[in-house]
């Protein structure tokens, strides 16, 4: 078993939604994955995570929970 710390971000995307308004969407994960200090494999889509060796584990999303608050920035906020 490996356990690792994770460096990384959460990429989204502005775009039109059903409603024709712009909207953040969720993209994909982009991190590295770090164990004792060394870099160990990475994050990303699928939600995959791999290790240097090339093995991987792909996992699958059961559930979704929105945030915390309906707040919605545009570029020129951020």
């Amino acid at each position: 078993m490996l356990s690792a710390h994770a460096e990384g971000a959460q990429v989204y995307e502005c775009k039109a939604g059903a409603d024709g308004k712009p909207s953040w969407a969720f993209r994909e994960p982009i991190a590295t994955l770090l164990a004792d200090g060394k870099t160990v494999g990475r994050h990303y889509a699928g939600p995959t995570w791999e290790h240097s060796d090339g093995s991987a584990v792909v996992g699958k999303a059961v559930g979704s929970v929105p945030g915390a608050t309906a707040e919605r920035y545009s570029l020129a906020e951020a």
